[in-house]
């Protein structure tokens, strides 16, 4: 392992650390927005995703206030988070799924002020560190058909309200902090 490989890891424990001593006080029982009807077939077995979740944010850009953007494409599930100022703001959250994840960043900083994220070692619980200037942070993941995912998210250490929460190409904001997901199971 490089010596930077190495200090991304021991980085991106210490946010596993934060984040999972945060999550223990963020119960995942909410959904996230009322049953609607999907509109994108996924192949998968245990369901397709709501509509809510589906399509990038169309007024998604870097500056906007604060807060995150969910939603799920044919390449899987994103998070994204920016704040409107050019003053650090670090966002944290948990990802759990009932399936296994990966990930990759997008628009990652490293360094000092670095962007980390670990995937624990059975693979269904993600938790990430955005070290956040105004820039726009993210992370695709991929979770093989997870029945089930949720998102529990903060800013500078406390639980963001659900109205900072952004769903699918719509933006439409969150009814709770855990954003849940469930698939509609196929008829």
């Amino acid at each position: 392992m490089t010596t930077t490989a190495r200090r991304r890891t021991i980085a991106a424990l210490g946010a596993l650390g934060l984040t999972a001593g945060l999550a223990v006080a963020a119960p995942a029982t909410a959904d996230a927005a009322p049953a609607a009807p999907a509109t994108q077939a996924t192949g998968c077995t245990t369901g397709t995703v709501p509509a809510p979740f589906q399509g990038r944010p169309t007024t998604l850009k870097a500056g906007q206030p604060a807060g995150y953007w969910i939603w799920h494409d044919k390449v899987g599930w994103h998070v994204a988070a920016t704040h409107a100022t050019k003053q650090r703001q670090v966002f944290t959250g948990v990802v759990r799924a009932s399936g296994t994840m990966r990930a990759t960043g997008v628009r990652l900083e490293h360094g000092r002020n670095g962007d980390t994220w670990v995937i624990g070692p059975k693979r269904h619980t993600l938790t990430f560190r955005f070290t956040n200037f105004g820039g726009l942070d993210a992370l695709r993941i991929g979770a093989d058909c997870s029945a089930t995912m949720s998102f529990t998210l903060y800013a500078d250490g406390t639980k963001v309200a659900p109205s900072q929460i952004h769903l699918g190409s719509t933006a439409v904001a969150a009814t709770a902090n855990p954003v849940v997901m469930t698939r509609i199971p196929a008829a």
